[in-house]
């Protein structure tokens, strides 16, 4: 049951991301996205990168809250998810091209447990 709920949450999400990747108003851009293939099979984690730290955040989390396409997209996942989570946080030291974050830019780790 997980492999079908998988592909069909990743379907879904490969065609929706992209719009709020694309979308000029929404500040929020995806550097994401992948899925475990060791370990919690369950899981899969989008990162979002926020270049003006909690001011984007902020503007992000309104136009999720106020454009229906996204109020859609929420409630066509909710289908798949078991538990999900964020955490904010700045980009570790391994990761391959280190950004400067003294302008008050992080990022958002969004986690999803499937059923």
């Amino acid at each position: 049951m997980f492999y079908v709920s998988c592909n069909i949450f990743v379907f879904t999400r490969k065609q929706i991301l992209p719009t709020i990747h694309e979308c000029e108003e929404m500040p929020a851009r995806l550097f994401g996205q992948f899925s475990v293939a060791f370990g919690n099979l369950d899981k899969i984690y989008t990162i979002w990168r926020y270049e003006d730290g909690y001011k984007d955040l902020e503007k992000s989390y309104m136009i999720y809250r106020t454009k229906n396409i996204y109020k859609q997209y929420e409630e066509e996942q909710a289908k798949f998810i078991n538990h999900r989570s964020s955490q904010v946080c700045f980009q570790f030291s391994f990761w391959p091209e280190y950004i400067d974050n003294s302008d008050g830019g992080f990022f958002e780790i969004r986690s999803y447990s499937l059923r």
